[in-house]
């Protein structure tokens, strides 16, 4: 009797919809939307920029600035597989069409630009170092 005065109760009061939680208490699990800890400060969105590098120029160093997004093309004049190991990054470029990689690194650091060429009897090289930093 106990089993189906159960089953009867969670049929009559069905646990509330709508992806709020709710308390024994009837407060809801999210914060009031005015609540002052919730606000961030207003910060305009940082612009994407574009940082190029081309295989065979010699190893350059360019800048980016920690958070911002950024738009990394590396040109080639061969096919090839364009590596960024650090970020884990990989894509194909060709003489016609650059690698092309959308970054937004947070932490400060320096990460190597690998080219692989297609051809096998071709050395890799570095076409450049992406350096992360942070400015106050």
């Amino acid at each position: 009797m106990l089993g189906l005065a159960a089953i009867a109760g969670s049929v009559a009061n069905p646990p509330e919809r709508g992806g709020r939680d709710s308390n024994s208490d009837g407060m809801t699990g999210a914060p009031p939307a005015d609540d002052p800890a919730q606000r961030r400060p207003a910060r305009p969105p940082a612009e994407r920029t574009t940082i190029r590098f081309r295989a065979g120029e010699g190893p350059t160093e360019k800048t980016l600035d920690a958070g911002n997004p950024a738009e990394v093309l590396v040109e080639v004049d061969a096919p090839a597989q364009v590596y960024i190991p650090s970020l884990g990054l990989t894509a194909p470029a060709d003489p016609l069409t650059p690698a092309r990689f959308d970054v937004l690194a947070d932490e400060p650091g320096r990460h190597r630009i690998v080219v692989a060429p297609a051809d096998p009897d071709a050395d890799g090289t570095t076409a450049g170092t992406l350096k992360v930093v942070t400015r106050s």
